[in-house]
């Protein structure tokens, strides 16, 4: 399971948009082989992720980029996705390029995948091996509030980044469970967002 996947691969102001997606492919199959990929769906509505998304574009959206697979970035990757229709349009083509490198791709419905990306990993986890990869809090806590009779465990680990020291932190989930066993029995969040 991968997730904010948008945001870790460079973008090369010329390189065409179908290079673009070769090496986000490249990036997940290298460092996850064949991953499920879920990505933030479009919506019209107010979403919890507005604020993060006008942090990231510095308050600055971009106007609609008509674009084809072949055609070359013109502009930055942040001004690029601060506008909603161009975001979504490169998603499409992404997820195509994962799914022929052997990914399963997930979009959320609605403007917020945590949910999605909590439920998909749970339901992988009940078949194989499963490890969570995000850098979302929120992930983190619907995971532990969740976790309950599964097969296997999910380990929930923060993207490491590549000027961070801290490389493979993983955060074992039914230890957590257990420490917090009494909080997480009786959080009413925890059963309000299923």
């Amino acid at each position: 399971m991968v997730g904010g996947l948008l945001h870790r691969v460079p973008w090369t102001k010329g390189a065409t948009y179908d290079q673009i997606c070769e090496q986000y492919s490249a990036y997940v199959t290298k460092k996850y082989g064949k991953a499920t990929v879920v990505f933030d769906g479009h919506s019209d509505t107010s979403s919890t992720k507005d604020c993060a998304h006008m942090r990231r574009s510095s308050g600055k959206i971009s106007v609609t980029v008509q674009f084809t697979s072949s055609m070359a970035l013109q502009t930055k990757k942040e001004e690029f996705l601060s506008n909603e229709q161009n975001k979504q349009r490169f998603i499409i083509l992404l997820s195509q390029r994962l799914e022929q490198s052997g990914c399963e791709i997930h979009q959320a419905s609605r403007g917020d995948a945590d949910v999605l990306i909590v439920q998909t990993a749970l339901k992988s986890a009940t078949e194989q091996e499963t490890v969570l990869v995000g850098d979302d809090t929120d992930l983190l806590v619907f995971l532990i509030c969740r976790a309950i009779n599964v097969s296997h465990t999910v380990p929930f680990r923060p993207e490491t980044k590549r000027s961070s020291q801290k490389k493979n932190r993983f955060w074992y989930i039914p230890a957590i469970r257990a420490l917090l066993r009494s909080i997480v029995t009786n959080c009413s969040a925890c059963h309000l967002w299923m």
